[in-house]
């Protein structure tokens, strides 16, 4: 029961739970070109995130909006399905809970015109440094190299087999197959892993995972051969 107060016993006046939005109400964020957001005309209606109570999910009939911006230099969306340190509960009282154990008290809830579902924006001193994301760069830049290095050395044995008489026998002919897709499994995610620093479309990722999954079978038709 102790639990159970500190965590949602903070209770106000009202009968209702006030969330604040980022935007008047009627209004969402609209992004530009240059990724930047600024408040206007709503296209959909506001969806109610789940807020959580000592009984449970509240109803939206507990639940009212209010406009109140965060007087802050960045603003910045918490990705709960990308960042399991941002994972969260929007409690009754008003407040943020991480799954630390943390509070935050100083947020937003938005929706924009890409999605209708609202994001959470906090304040933050630098966007860029928000998650460490340069270990995740420098990690994802090296994944990214060593998938091209991997594709060139198949390469080049690839190319050995193919003018080496004496190794083009069965056995050789299995190991080349094997190297083939081994090639392209790398080349593939090679491509991939540059599209993410190049923005590439959703048709592009919808087509390398298509042939991922075709490498994958003739993979694995070769082993089994």
């Amino acid at each position: 029961m102790l639990v159970l107060f500190l965590l949602f016993g903070h209770v106000s006046c009202s009968h209702s739970t006030l969330v604040r939005k980022c935007c008047p109400l009627g209004q969402q964020w609209l992004q530009t070109e240059s990724s930047h957001f600024t408040c206007g005309a709503a296209n959909s209606t506001f969806r109610y995130p789940p807020i959580y109570s000592s009984l449970g999910i509240l109803s939206t009939s507990k639940i009212s909006l209010i406009y109140e911006p965060l007087n802050c230099a960045h603003l910045y969306s918490l990705l709960p399905d990308q960042v399991k340190e941002e994972r969260y509960q929007i409690l009754d009282s008003g407040r943020l809970l991480y799954l630390n154990g943390k509070f935050e008290e100083q947020f937003c809830l938005e929706s924009d015109n890409v999605s209708t579902d609202p994001s959470v924006f906090v304040c933050v001193e630098d966007v860029p440094s928000a998650h460490g994301g340069e270990k995740e760069d420098v990690e994802f830049l090296l994944l990214s190299v060593g998938s091209g290095v991997s594709f060139l050395c198949l390469l080049a044995l690839l190319f050995v087999y193919a003018i080496v008489e004496e190794l083009q026998n069965n056995p050789g002919k299995f190991l080349m197959n094997h190297a083939l897709a081994m090639a392209l499994a790398y080349l593939v995610l090679f491509v991939n892993h540059i599209g993410g620093f190049l923005n590439v479309g959703d048709n592009v990722c919808g087509i390398l995972g298509k042939c991922y999954f075709c490498k994958t079978i003739f993979l694995n038709r070769v082993i089994t051969a």
